[in-house]
């Protein structure tokens, strides 16, 4: 890892409105105000510092993602599942592999502790698409939990055999 770059876990209070101002930088060009960030901290009873982990070079948050550790079911079992969110980069700084470095970071730390059946990111992207391909009555309910699990899922998890209306897996 380079001298100048360091990823750790917000220490502090002062760091989070930091934090808080990095995200509405990061997120301007979608319009997303600072209050947003600001509210997932103030309503999410289960935040905690050591959940937001950021990337710093000399001291500057360049790239930054957020943990939810959370309790999930799957086929009606309780399972651990850690998600990704508030996943930015520094527009200024984006395309030099910041957030990789970042994931690829934390996912190691996720897989020493040992604690998560389930990893999860959440994207717009994929339930856009999703959602269109439901639409269109291209991927039922169960296709789209098959589609999550072999595609966001990063760690390991007992896959069901789900077969979609037209009889593919």
């Amino acid at each position: 890892m380079e001298a100048d770059i360091e990823i750790r876990c917000l220490d502090n209070a002062d760091k989070l409105e930091e934090w808080l101002d990095f995200l509405e930088c990061a997120f301007k060009e979608k319009g997303t105000p600072r209050s947003y960030f600001a509210s997932h901290v103030t309503n999410d009873p289960f935040f905690d510092l050591s959940q937001v982990w950021i990337l710093l070079r000399d001291g500057a948050i360049l790239s930054t993602m957020r943990l939810f550790r959370r309790s999930m079911y799957l086929d009606s079992v309780a399972v651990t599942m850690c998600g990704l969110g508030e996943v930015a980069t520094k527009p200024d700084t984006r395309g030099q592999g910041l957030a990789s470095r970042l994931l690829s970071h934390v996912t190691d730390k996720l897989q020493e502790e040992g604690q998560y059946a389930v990893g999860c990111l959440h994207s717009r992207w994929v339930a856009t698409s999703l959602s269109a391909l439901s639409a269109q009555g291209n991927c039922d309910t169960k296709c789209i939990c098959h589609y999550l699990i072999r595609f966001l899922f990063w760690l390991p998890i007992p896959q069901p055999n789900f077969k979609s209306q037209n009889g593919t897996t």
